[in-house]
């Protein structure tokens, strides 16, 4: 069981750089959602479910404008709002609502299979529509995904 508290330095360091991937991820503006290669998604295979990154992004999702989501023991979600500036952009660009305004989302979701298991991270924007569903806006980053992958090879994981 990964416990916080432990101090361990593996995990103190693994922490670390998930606050720097969190804190890059929410810098980002994406204002489209482009086709590039870097879709803001990326897997690995673990032997085992790695119940310390689930952990880590809910102990990262700790800001008064976060709301962490737990969907299911496998799927996990961080939300956070954006700064004024690219919320007013999104919302114009994107026919969104000032009802419910967008948010970044970033998210873990898994699955056992034969070989072990999947985690997939994903982020994004939700914006909100006047009417139908939430717009999700995904626009890679090469440096965040990079930065996941090391993170998910840290904690264990091989990339698919």
């Amino acid at each position: 069981m990964f416990i916080w508290a432990q101090g361990n330095r593996r995990d103190d360091d693994m922490h670390r750089i998930f606050v720097i991937i969190m804190l890059a991820v929410a810098g980002c503006t994406p204002i489209n959602g482009g086709a590039d290669p870097a879709d803001g998604r990326t897997a690995a295979r673990f032997s085992e479910r790695p119940d310390d990154l689930f952990a880590a992004l809910e102990t990262t999702c700790s800001d008064p404008s976060d709301t962490f989501v737990r969907e299911s023991a496998d799927r996990v979600q961080c939300r956070s709002f954006l700064p004024p500036e690219p919320t007013a952009a999104l919302i114009l660009n994107y026919d969104g609502t000032l009802d419910d305004l967008p948010k970044l989302v970033v998210q873990f979701s898994g699955q056992r299979d034969v070989d072990g298991y999947v985690l997939e991270n994903s982020y994004y924007v939700s914006v909100p529509q006047k009417r139908g569903p939430a717009l999700q806006v995904r626009q890679g980053d090469w440096l965040v995904e990079r930065r996941m992958r090391a993170l998910m090879r840290a904690a264990g994981g091989s990339p698919v």
